[in-house]
């Protein structure tokens, strides 16, 4: 009978130790699923650039039954504008409001199909324009118990003001007929009034889209 070897049990497990040990990783894009059947949709540049708006569009994309748009002030999209962290949105442009004067914004947009949301597209930017000016009030004339009549300079530019009567300083509530009513002359008759009662005026400059900030306030009391 040949002798077997016999090897030291520290032999094993110095084997063990050095045996390959297999692993397996996984990884998945920070905004989507890398799987997604949803191509990206490609942006165009921003259209209809105004003060406080501007147009996106993008290209129609195959499976997908809506759109979502994602608008920010910062090139990482750290921080989204209000109401446009990734805003659902059902055809291929939109036009995205409530913004502010002269600023930068970027944005980008997802296909989306049920569950099934694609990568970003390519990120476009978008600089608005400058906010146009807002008219100066002049004394009301033509004072009466229950009207009065205000006028306002000319602003280059502009489609129409708006006209703003309250009670309040605050503008908390307006006079019928007379919140941000909208006027194409320089001057609007204010009428149904109650009699010595003091009254706040203020008056908008709109353009397209745009409307400037507020005049300077104006108080008139009926006589």
């Amino acid at each position: 009978m040949k002798n077997k070897i016999k090897f030291p049990l520290y032999y094993f497990f110095i084997s063990m130790a050095l045996a390959p040990v297999l692993t397996t990783s996984c990884s998945k894009d920070d905004d989507n699923d890398s799987d997604s059947k949803v191509a990206a949709p490609t942006l165009s540049n921003a259209s209809e650039l105004m003060a406080t708006s501007f147009k996106a569009s993008w290209s129609k994309v195959d499976l997908a039954d809506s759109y979502l748009i994602e608008v920010s002030t910062k090139a990482d999209f750290s921080t989204s504008v209000t109401g446009y962290n990734k805003k659902s949105v059902t055809t291929n442009s939109t036009t995205i409001s409530g913004l502010e004067g002269e600023t930068k914004y970027y944005f980008r947009v997802y296909a989306k199909d049920g569950g099934d949301v694609s990568k970003a597209s390519a990120a476009k930017d978008a600089t608005t324009t400058k906010l146009i000016a807002g008219p100066v009030l002049k004394d009301a004339t033509d004072i009466q118990n229950t009207s009065f009549k205000i006028e306002w300079s000319a602003i280059t530019g502009a489609d129409k003001y708006l006209v703003e009567v309250s009670t309040k300083s605050d503008f908390s509530s307006t006079v019928a007929g007379f919140n941000k009513k909208e006027v194409s002359e320089l001057s609007a008759a204010v009428s149904g009034l109650t009699t010595k009662t003091k009254y706040y005026v203020r008056v908008y400059t709109k353009k397209g889209t745009d409307v400037s900030k507020p005049s300077p306030v104006k108080e008139i009391t009926t006589s």
